[in-house]
């Protein structure tokens, strides 16, 4: 498509396409690579950034006001070849067809991928390196596909950016430092060890910064250009003042709201070129931006409308298989607002209800936004939630100030850094700009430790953890419960060691400069962001299958060890042939057994247990960057995808069904909405410090009660109660069948999919009938 057609286009319409293969990122980085010059991998690095940049076309579509693009068509899904770009190379054909996710690839782009990229970058990937690291033992619990997923083989990514520090200095007080870093290292070669390191660091730094400040100049030569050329007055001022803007940043501070817009989306940008597409966040955004606010509410709202819909021009590029797990092709670039300050006061401000408006008004599924609650949060904000819900727009989550701040402080956090927090991708706790943590570096099912533990599993993991219980003869809970605790920390303490591994791996193939700019510590040291200059380093793991889990322990508790309505035995037996002939035994601890959600103690107390045992599993597992793995509730769709190798469970699951997902109970709900908050609030969430994620489906009719008092007043009770987390899908059953059967008539039909939203029409199959499938409360 020729430019000139492109800029014809409103970026509205432009994200809302069918996305497309790019390949200007992995062919730029390739050149940059085949260069035969004996240099540092960060300064390949920065010279492969470099001539992305150099590469990318200079488009300003009509109704844009902030600028940047990572092609010539949009959205783009970039194949990152040192991590899992290869995995698409036998769907090239196939991905324009697919049923779900479809992407466009050129015939050009399908040649250079198989005959250019793919050959020299076949022996020289993330996973290679890992696998030099590791035992084999930890890929083939990975490549089972039922028990883990270590994500750092795609990339690490995941922070939440120090913009407020990018915005309060311009790119030319850098490179001042920079020469002034430089000068000081050189004549120190030959009495400080990490000199050369730190010379090498800070060149590839000023490459990046360069290449920014370029890059920016041709956008305001290019609004120049065309405002001689507009005829419409207010077009042509406009574009008047991109080519101002663009001149200013990013080599100096912003001066105002546009300035401050223009610098966040160009470094945002920047970033995903530089990284793999996932949880690049941008923080408190309402407020560091509530200073550069003029008044102008209008003009405001138009400028996030555009930096909300340039989020969009990227998705996450998966194959096939890996669609089961991450389904919605989300990149979950997160944003928080509201909540309290340093100093624990109400943080609310004009920007926050600025943002809202935005954000509806924009009607897209990214970026991911947080709503930041605590006692003394505004009416008016539940007020505007509740409107939202009541329009069936699934486009946020709550985290609860005061919970959150615990958890972080367990680990060590100051109470004045945990005030400040932030949400990385999804749910992922995480400080402001001063933290590499990789909330997601792994997710691992619970369920398949708890068929470990009963001899149930039949794939591979239960031969590596070499586990040989006797489960037939458990004579008590507390022995199922011993069993199911060993089997999980064995499988944890391989997922973690394959993400070390691809930690490690990172830090020699995969340094980043532009990310280590924009966290704290890394500039100051020197030091590339992988090898754990940020002051806080956790990684973090994700659990799903938690209330199926739950509940088949309570299962096991009621119906062989209370009742005595089938042996240990007979439950096993049954449990191997899918239930099989015993459709009795499976309606009995489906229905009759006790339910997590049900405000049932007897259930309850193993949901609070196994929250517990879990959090102990990993206490004591490291990162290679140095700080703890950190434990979160979260499963992207990976519950579907775990659920297909698992076999049926005590909770009277069959074989092969989606896993519960998060916190929340699931199908279970007959006793209402409020039965369900009061028995997940019995868990202990400051456990989670790694995030969590609870979903609820509700009726919209919910939010609308007494214009949202009632809502809010529930709200309120969750929080007091210790609830960390909660967000609701509010449409009805109904409504989410008909989508899937007139997915053309559903295009901006949002979902809450596990911490992220995603139009419904964009997921797999089995995550539609798994969202279908979640009880939906029409009652308190």
């Amino acid at each position: 498509m020729l430019i000139t057609e492109m800029e014809d286009q409103t970026l509205y319409d432009a994200v809302r396409k069918t996305p497309i293969i790019s390949l200007k990122v992995p062919i730029n980085y390739t050149k940059a690579f085949k260069e035969k010059i004996a240099r540092p991998m960060i300064i390949t690095q920065a010279e492969g950034f470099k001539n992305v940049l150099e590469d990318l076309p200079i488009i300003i579509r009509k109704d844009e006001l902030v600028v940047g693009t990572f092609d010539e068509d949009v959205p783009v899904a970039i194949p990152r070849m040192e991590a899992t770009g290869l995995r698409i190379l036998k769907e090239l054909d196939i991905l324009p067809n697919r049923d779900v996710n479809p992407i466009r690839v050129r015939e050009e782009d399908k040649k250079i991928f198989r005959k250019e990229l793919a050959p020299y970058w076949e022996d020289y990937r993330i996973e290679n390196f890992a696998k030099q690291i590791a035992p084999e033992e930890v890929f083939e619990g990975l490549y089972s596909g039922g028990a883990y997923v270590s994500t750092e083989t795609g990339g690490i990514a995941h922070a939440v950016i120090n913009y407020p520090r990018m915005l309060s200095m311009g790119f030319n007080k850098y490179l001042e430092l920079i020469e002034n870093h430089l000068k000081d290292l050189i004549p120190s070669i030959s009495t400080d060890p990490q000199a050369s390191e730190k010379i090498a660091f800070y060149k590839a730094m000023k490459i990046v910064l360069t290449s920014l400040i370029n890059y920016s100049k041709k956008y305001s030569i290019k609004a120049e250009k065309l405002a001689d050329k507009e005829e419409n007055p207010i077009r042509k001022r406009e574009l008047k003042e991109i080519a101002e803007v663009c001149k200013w940043v990013p080599a100096n501070p912003p001066r105002n709201l546009h300035e401050a817009i223009q610098i966040i989306w160009l470094i945002h940008m920047a970033l995903h070129i530089e990284n793999f597409e996932h949880g690049i966040s941008f923080g408190r955004l309402d407020q560091y931006l509530q200073q550069y606010y003029d008044g102008n509410s209008e003009f405001a709202v138009r400028l996030l409308i555009n930096l909300f819909l340039k989020t969009n021009e990227i998705i996450a590029l998966y194959d096939t298989v890996a669609t089961q797990y991450f389904g919605g092709m989300a990149t979950t670039q997160n944003f928080l607002i509201g909540g309290m300050n340093i100093k624990g006061e109400d943080a609310t401000n004009e920007m926050t209800y600025l943002i809202l408006d935005a954000y509806e008004k924009a009607s897209v599924p990214s970026p991911n936004l947080v709503i930041r609650c605590h006692e003394n949060t505004p009416s008016q904000l539940y007020q505007r939630m509740a409107e939202f819900l009541a329009n069936g727009k699934n486009i946020f989550g709550l985290y609860h100030d005061e919970v959150v701040i615990k958890a972080l402080m367990n680990y060590g956090i100051s109470e004045e850094e945990a005030r400040d927090f932030g949400v990385v991708g999804c749910v992922g706790l995480s400080t402001s700009g001063n933290a590499y943590d990789n909330t997601g570096a792994i997710f691992l099912s619970l369920a398949k430790a708890l068929e470990c533990a009963l001899g149930t599993d039949k794939t591979i993991i239960n031969e590596i953890i070499k586990k040989d219980f006797q489960p037939e003869k458990f004579n008590s809970i507390d022995e199922v419960l011993n069993a199911y605790k060993e089997s999980l920390h064995s499988i944890m303490r391989l997922s973690i060691i394959a993400a070390n591994a691809y930690q490690e791996a990172h830090k020699i193939l995969k340094p980043t400069p532009l990310m280590s700019l924009c966290i704290d510590g890394c500039f100051e040291q020197g030091k590339d962001v992988n090898s754990g200059p940020a002051e806080h380093n956790f990684s973090g793991l994700h659990i799903t299958a938690f209330s199926d889990v739950v509940n088949s322990i309570a299962a096991i508790d009621h119906a062989v060890f209370k009742e005595k309505k089938v042996s240990m035995k007979e439950l096993i037996t049954a449990l191997k042939k899918n239930f099989r002939k015993n459709r009795e035994l499976k309606n009995y601890l489906k229905n009759k057994c006790p339910k997590y959600g049900s405000d049932d103690d007897s259930a309850d107390k193993y949901a609070k247990a196994i929250a517990e045992n879990t959090k102990a599993a990993i206490d004591g597992f490291i990162s290679a960057r140095g700080d703890p793995y950190r434990l979160g509730i979260h499963a992207m769709t990976t519950h579907n995808g775990f659920g297909i190798f698992t076999g049926a469970l005590p909770s009277g699951r069959k074989k092969g069904k989606p896993l519960t997902r998060d916190l929340a109970p699931g199908t279970t709900g007959e006793k209402g909405l409020t039965a369900a908050i009061k028995s997940i609030t019995k868990i202990d969430h400051t456990l989670f410090g790694n995030g969590l994620a609870c979903t609820l489906n509700i009726n919209p009719e919910v939010a609308k009660i007494e214009n949202g008092k009632i809502l809010e007043s529930l709200l309120r009770s969750y929080f007091k109660l210790g609830g960390s987390h909660i967000q609701f899908n509010a449409i009805s059953p109904a409504t989410l069948k008909d989508a899937q059967k007139n997915p053309d008539e559903y295009f901006d039909l949002m979902v809450r999919v596990s911490g992220y939203s995603a139009r419904f029409i964009d997921l797999p199959k089995g995550v539609q009938d798994d969202i279908i499938s979640r009880y939906c409360y029409t009652n308190f």
